[in-house]
């Protein structure tokens, strides 16, 4: 907050906006805290349940354990000719121990009846295992629980457990006897009689002796008689570690009930969570320490234990929303975008195919994407859809598909095999107007190339027919000098021509090859001005060049070779004439040599200054062409001519202005620089006049 200007805050307002920041931040971090808390309770109720499993579980392997062992005296007995008391006492004795029976009889009705009467009666018995039980007269076999668990057993013929009943002993009461009818055995009397093996099972011994080898989990646990009424015995098992929570405590709601089905009986048992076993599940102190981190730091660090919290929601919000995106991106694609299995069967379609092809998106699903390609494409299509199966990629494949209108389009695809392997991946993109426009595209150019070479061929025949208008009036001429001028002037038009004929004769129609040029120049020009034999060498290979550059180039050319034949084939003299060119880094070299007498001393440069018309224009080609010159003499003359090639794909050329047409070049000064030297003109060469 801001104060006007000489008004500071006063220690009330500073006092004030530090409270409201500590209250914004406390009530950030209990936001945390709650949020951490609840976290903790519910991992603490997953992980009490878990436990409380494992300890019902461990209460009720100890029930069949007795109860195999029962059985185990019962067959015993079934499967001996004659049993002793001895033989009783050492096969017994292996149960009668801590974990086991604190008793173990095998007993007779007293009434010496035979089989399973409807009533009870009393007990005698007759071999006992000597145990940890100190009581020698088995005073527990008349207890009433006793007895109505004998005659339950008796009646249904399976093992039956009686309630739970104590014998006065805090160490080890409650109890439980476990009761099963033995139909027939042999005692030592040789009498075959009805009996019952019946075991005094004391429930703190066996929980002591179960749970003891266990690290201490602060779980106590309660067993009853689910049937039994109010006040009847239960046993309460202490866990080692903690106590109850007290009435209020948040966790005193843990409880985990079961009901466990057990010789004829129900027994409820419920685990139940201790204050030391709340402590060590949750002895993470995060909550804890988030709250008094926020009462200190106030709003900045509780805003930030805010935001952790939430770190797991935001991320499962962010991967939900990729989800979404990616559906979205599937949906609303520009493209037509498809799933398939592997054989072909359309199983996802996007919105598009409805606006390209007119099919609703769920008209092609469970259908196979071959039965809608046209029939002369399907054994192409077939071959490829196997590829794609084989994991090969598909790019710009065309076919034709049948739209729901009956008529075929021409579609390109793009598939991939998911990494999976289980699907296909397919976009596809009607390219039917797209094809069109190229097909009328193609047509458009090839016209717009005839009709460019249609332009270089007339522009060929019109020099021609100045050529042969200005050979026409040299006739009529009396005047030697002017047809003279009139000859060299043809020359120099049918250079010109003949990169317009070559333009017209190429596929290219912005660049020739020079080396097949100068080969045609260099015969032409001969055949027309050498006075006798001349041999001609054209060492060219091939070297692209545009039109720009070819003009001028081909008009230096021209009036080299021209003054090359005139002095080197002066009166009927055999003359050598050698033409080069070639191409080195980006540059173009261009060299016409001959075995004439050379230049004089001077002449080259007084040629070049505008002595003669010949030299002068080439030295303004050179200029147009950003070159340069260079002669050398003795024996014969030799100059060369070299500038930069356009990048190719460069745009204009070099002529930029009507005085850089080689038609302008004509009228404008010979001399280039201040000294009348020409561009590129070495000095102390001698060339001819």
């Amino acid at each position: 907050m801001s104060n006007r200007p000489g008004h500071p805050s006063s220690p009330l307002q500073t006092i004030a906006y530090a409270l409201l920041a500590a209250a914004i931040g406390l009530a950030f971090t209990a936001g945390v805290y709650a949020e951490l808390a609840a976290d903790r309770r519910d991992r603490l109720e997953a992980g009490f349940a878990f436990d409380a499993a494992q300890r019902t579980e461990l209460v009720r392997e100890a029930f069949a354990h007795h109860g195999d062992a029962l059985e185990s005296i019962k067959r015993f007995f079934e499967n001996s000719s004659g049993v002793t008391n001895g033989e009783f006492t050492r096969f017994a004795s292996a149960w009668a121990s801590v974990k086991g029976f604190r008793s173990l009889v095998w007993a007779v009705p007293d009434d010496g009846s035979d089989g399973n009467p409807p009533g009870g009666g009393e007990l005698r018995p007759v071999y006992r295992v000597p145990t940890l039980d100190s009581d020698a007269e088995l005073a527990w076999l008349g207890l009433s629980a006793v007895r109505s668990a004998v005659a339950e057993a008796r009646v249904s013929g399976r093992m039956n457990a009686s309630e739970l009943f104590e014998l006065g002993d805090a160490r080890y009461d409650p109890f439980v006897a476990l009761c099963l009818p033995v139909y027939a055995a042999w005692d030592e009397s040789g009498v075959r009689r009805f009996g019952l093996v019946i075991g005094l099972v004391s429930l703190p011994t066996v929980s002591n002796a179960l749970i003891s080898p266990e690290l201490p989990t602060g779980l106590p646990f309660s067993i009853r008689d689910y049937g039994a009424g109010p006040g009847a015995p239960e046993y309460r098992y202490a866990s080692r570690i903690g106590a109850m929570p007290p009435p209020g405590h948040q966790y005193r709601r843990l409880s985990y009930p079961r009901i466990l089905d057990f010789s004829g009986r129900s027994w409820f048992v419920e685990v139940r969570a201790s204050t030391g076993y709340v402590s060590g599940v949750s002895s993470d102190a995060g909550p804890e320490f988030f709250l008094f981190a926020g009462a200190l730091a106030s709003f900045v660090l509780g805003f930030a234990v805010h935001s952790l919290s939430r770190s797991r929601a935001r991320a499962e919000a962010s991967a939900a929303a990729a989800g979404e995106e990616a559906e979205l991106f599937f949906q609303l694609g520009p493209d037509m975008f498809m799933i398939t299995e592997l054989d072909g069967r359309i199983r996802r379609l996007n919105s598009e195919w409805t606006a390209s092809l007119g099919y609703r998106v769920g008209e092609l699903e469970g259908y196979l994407l071959i039965d809608f390609i046209h029939p002369d494409d399907r054994e192409e299509s077939i071959r490829v859809c196997r590829g794609v199966g084989d994991g090969i990629a598909l790019e710009g494949y065309v076919n034709r598909v049948r739209t729901a209108a009956g008529d075929y389009r021409r579609v390109e695809w793009r598939a991939r095999r998911a990494p999976g392997g289980g699907a296909v991946f397919v976009g596809a993109r009607d390219v039917t107007e797209r094809e069109s426009m190229e097909e009328r595209l193609r047509g458009s150019l090839v016209e717009r190339e005839a009709l460019i070479k249609e332009v270089h061929h007339r522009v060929k025949n019109n020099m021609q027919i100045i050529s042969s208008l200005l050979e026409l009036g040299s006739m009529d001429e009396a005047d030697a000098r002017f047809t003279a001028v009139a000859k060299e002037a043809r020359g120099r038009i049918r250079s010109m021509a003949l990169v317009h004929e070559q333009l017209y004769k190429r596929d290219s129609i912005s660049s020739i090859d020079l080396g097949e040029y100068l080969r045609e120049l260099a015969g032409r020009v001969v055949g027309e001005f050498a006075s006798g034999a001349v041999d001609l060498v054209v060492d060219a290979g091939v070297v692209p060049l545009d039109i720009d550059a070819a003009i001028p180039c081909g008009l230096a050319v021209n009036e080299l070779v021209t003054n090359a034949l005139k002095y080197a084939g002066a009166g009927g003299r055999r003359a050598s004439l050698r033409i080069s060119a070639r191409e080195e880094g980006g540059w173009c070299s261009v060299a016409v040599e001959d075995d004439g007498p050379g230049f004089p001393d001077g002449a080259f440069e007084r040629s070049m200054a505008g002595a003669t018309l010949g030299l002068s224009l080439v030295s303004g080609l050179a200029s147009q062409l950003r070159g340069e010159l260079r002669a050398s003499s003795g024996p014969g003359a030799r100059v060369e001519l070299r500038f930069p090639l356009a990048p190719r794909g460069a745009g204009p050329g070099l002529a930029d202005s009507p005085s850089d047409s080689p038609v302008g070049r004509l009228a404008d000064s010979p001399s280039d620089s201040p000294s009348g030297r020409p561009v590129g003109a070495p000095s102390g060469v001698s060339p001819r006049s």
